[in-house]
């Protein structure tokens, strides 16, 4: 808004602020340049630095996947390493009896929801690192993006300061200006009116001395306009700076955060470097093992379980029967069973256990050494005296 000042019929120095404000022009014209340029120097080093991070090595990444094979005659296939990890699913258990896999006598392979007596082989998700990763550059632009918004800031902040800084300068030398003209006012008004002649000429104001008492009037509502908009300005102008300290503070504590970002960065990097070489060591085993734990070796070990567990039921039989002979042989009948012969005697013919094959077929190794070591064999009869 254009102040309306009366200089007092004297023009301000149009040249010198003519000059000055042309030079600040040019100034402010070649610091807009140079941080046009800075702005994209940075944007292409930080280009060139996300890009780099974001090179993913995707052969390490890439999970073989391990084709099914064809099924055996027990209609059977191996077992692959992507039925340990969850993001494959976990193959079915084939049999032909499904009454029998309900009471299989061997634990299945426990799947990838389930829990067995062995510890499957964990790894994170392939998707894990690469989230991180996105969330670390993501959180980077972020910083990136924040630093760059309070930078503008302030320098928009520290051109108004400049502006309201040469408003004032303005304002100042104008109030100087009408000072020095109330100045010389008041001292034509006091040389004219001095007394030449101690008499009185005039009982009343001439038109001059009125005229003079109007400038001095408008003179000082000038400066006291004046005065009030240099107050406003000034308070502005420490509100400003204010302001510029405080965005200062703020783009610290996000700059201070740039190093930690960085370590971060570099920490998931060689942490998904180690868990490719982890997953294609595991890869690695899984195939040398898939042959010799196939379902060929299940199939053997359930045929010799089974054997085992028939042959055991045998021998138990027979030393059941082998532990009662022995006990009849050496059995002497007391008095009361001497009367009645017919019956025989508690001891003579003990009864004898057996274990159905359906218990034998369906018992885990755990119940069959229980039925190994059941029943163990009696003390030796004591006759009565």
């Amino acid at each position: 808004m254009p102040l309306s000042i009366d200089y007092c019929g004297k023009e301000p120095d149009r040249e010198y602020w003519g000059a000055k404000i042309s030079h600040e022009l040019e100034e402010r014209k070649y610091r807009a340049s140079k941080l046009l340029a800075s702005k994209e120097k940075e944007a292409e080093e930080g280009e060139k630095m996300r890009g780099r991070k974001r090179e993913v090595d995707y052969e390490g990444r890439k999970e073989k996947r391990v084709k099914e094979e064809e099924r055996d005659e027990f209609g059977n296939r191996a077992y692959t390493a992507g039925d340990w990890f969850p993001d494959v699913q976990a193959p079915p258990y084939p049999s032909d009896n499904e009454e029998e896999e309900e009471g299989a006598y061997l634990d299945k392979i426990p799947g990838p929801s389930e829990r067995g007596t062995s510890d499957p082989p964990s790894s994170p998700e392939p998707d894990d690192f690469e989230d991180i990763a996105t969330r670390v550059s993501m959180l980077e632009d972020r910083v990136y993006a924040t630093t760059e918004s309070l930078k503008e800031k302030i320098t928009s902040l520290e051109d108004q300061v400049f502006a309201d800084g040469c408003l004032l300068t303005e304002l100042q030398w104008k109030i100087n200006e009408a000072r020095r003209a109330d100045n010389e006012q008041r001292a034509d008004q006091i040389r004219m009116n001095r007394r030449q002649d101690p008499r009185v000429t005039h009982r009343y104001l001439t038109r001059s001395v009125t005229a003079a008492e109007g400038r001095t009037l408008d003179t000082k509502k000038v400066i006291a306009r004046i005065s009030g908009e240099i107050k406003t300005l000034e308070g502005k102008i420490e509100d400003t700076r204010a302001e510029i300290t405080s965005i200062k503070g703020k783009m610290d504590s996000v700059l201070c955060l740039a190093p930690d970002i960085e370590k971060l960065a570099k920490v998931v990097e060689e942490n998904y470097k180690i868990q490719n070489k982890t997953t294609a060591a595991l890869w690695e085993e899984l195939d040398s093992l898939k042959n010799v734990y196939g379902p060929s070796t299940l199939t053997a070990l359930k045929d010799h379980s089974l054997d085992i567990a028939v042959l055991a039921s045998r021998f138990q039989y027979l030393y059941q029967v082998v532990i009662s002979a022995i006990y009849s042989a050496n059995a002497r009948p007391s008095n009361q069973d001497c009367a009645t012969q017919d019956s025989p005697h508690p001891h003579a013919n003990p009864t004898v256990k057996t274990v159905s094959a359906f218990n034998v077929r369906n018992a885990t190794p755990i119940h069959l050494t229980r039925l190994l070591t059941s029943n163990p064999p009696r003390a030796p009869y004591q006759p009565d005296p």
